[in-house]
């Protein structure tokens, strides 16, 4: 229901119905978060609401068609909105998708690969080629990636989050069992960024979750938030519920 709501917000704000509010613009409609956090949430509401679409044979057709819909509707939003982490996992939750539905159906996985090969293609085209925003940031990715490989320009976005890793990965060498502390980041962070890139600028957080419990935890925060996805794998390995297998490993 939440995810719906947000999704008609920002259409809204998209067609110019209402005005733009908190985080919502009419060129990038992400109400209540940032794109950062929206699409990646978008991309795992698709992916559920595409299971129940291919596995639950129990819906009506009403149903059917309601939840078909709103698939529609959520990718489609998917691409009117900027968040480019959430645009790789929806590609990402579309090929597991059809990989759990070839597999369920007891069809060879290599039929699953040729259609994942022809369906991933075809959306990312089409949503190229219609989006203005998508392209956009797909041009502006691999510009700012020839850029930061050239070293000719580090300031763009991608260029910063590169940096952010490379000076992260230094905080971390110097802490890496225990980490720097979960208050202490930003302060270790600024002494390695003055010594290797003193023209750009600091930051709280290394736009990579992995990397921050690394800075902050160490190895013991890693091997602790990885323990989390391996007790939920192995659920999805043991769980009788089909929904609960493909979810937990998904």
């Amino acid at each position: 229901m939440a995810i719906l709501i947000t999704e008609v917000l920002s259409y809204l704000v998209w067609f110019e119905i209402i005005p733009p509010f908190k985080n919502a613009l009419a060129e990038n409609p992400t109400p209540f978060m940032s794109h950062i956090s929206y699409n990646p949430i978008l991309g795992f509401a698709i992916y559920l609401v595409g299971h129940k679409i291919l596995f639950d044979n129990n819906l009506s057709k009403l149903k059917l068609f309601l939840y078909s819909f709103f698939a529609a509707s959520m990718s489609i939003n998917m691409f009117i909105t900027a968040g480019r982490a959430g645009h790789v996992m929806f590609f990402v939750m579309i090929s597991i998708l059809i990989l759990q539905y070839f597999n369920y159906k007891k069809y060879k996985k290599i039929k699953s690969l040729l259609i994942i090969s022809i369906v991933i293609p075809a959306i990312f085209l089409t949503a190229y080629q219609t989006s203005n925003l998508f392209s956009e940031r797909i041009d502006e990715t691999i510009t700012n990636i020839v850029s930061f490989s050239e070293n000719t320009n580090k300031k763009n976005s991608v260029g910063q989050r590169l940096t952010y890793a490379i000076n992260s990965w230094e905080v971390i060498q110097k802490n890496p069992l225990f980490g720097a502390g979960t208050g202490d980041f930003r302060v270790e962070y600024k002494k390695v960024n003055m010594v290797n890139t003193p023209n750009l600028p600091n930051t709280h957080n290394p736009h990579n979750m992995y990397l921050l419990i690394l800075t902050q935890l160490g190895l013991l925060g890693l091997v602790s938030l990885m323990s989390i996805f391996y007790y939920q794998i192995k659920l999805s390995f043991y769980a009788s519920n089909k929904f609960i297998r493909d979810v937990g490993f998904t």
